[in-house]
């Protein structure tokens, strides 16, 4: 099975996606202080990402202030936190009816 190179795929961009953090709790730490905003987590080889470049909206996660500081910092590496915070989030948006899933 071959897959195309993270140079060959596209971002996929929806401000509507990203806005959705807004008002939210955090997925990590579940604090509701306003600071909530979507952040973006560069997978390595999951989406094109570089210096200077986002990944795809869609692997982004509604965190605080407080965890995206950790995710861009000591937490970079916390797979098992970052994994945790994609499928928290993904949930909640198709609860929310945001993300629809045929079938």
């Amino acid at each position: 099975m071959t897959f195309p190179s993270r140079h060959e795929m596209k971002p996929w961009r929806s401000r509507t996606y990203l806005d959705a953090a807004n008002f939210q709790s955090c997925v990590i730490c579940e604090e509701s202080d306003g600071t909530v905003v979507s952040c973006h987590l560069p997978l390595m080889g999951a989406a094109p990402a570089g210096t200077g470049q986002k990944c795809s909206d869609i692997i982004s996660v509604h965190c605080c202030r407080k965890c995206h500081v950790y995710l861009d910092g000591e937490g970079r590496k916390d797979y098992h936190v970052r994994l945790m915070a994609i499928c928290r989030t993904l949930i909640r948006n198709v609860d929310d009816g945001l993300l629809v899933v045929n079938g």
